[in-house]
């Protein structure tokens, strides 16, 4: 299991990012 929502992750990634 990679990334089960593409959409979730890019967001995920995001918040984290910021």
């Amino acid at each position: 299991m990679p990334l089960p929502c593409p959409h979730l992750n890019i967001t995920s990634t995001n918040s984290f990012s910021q």
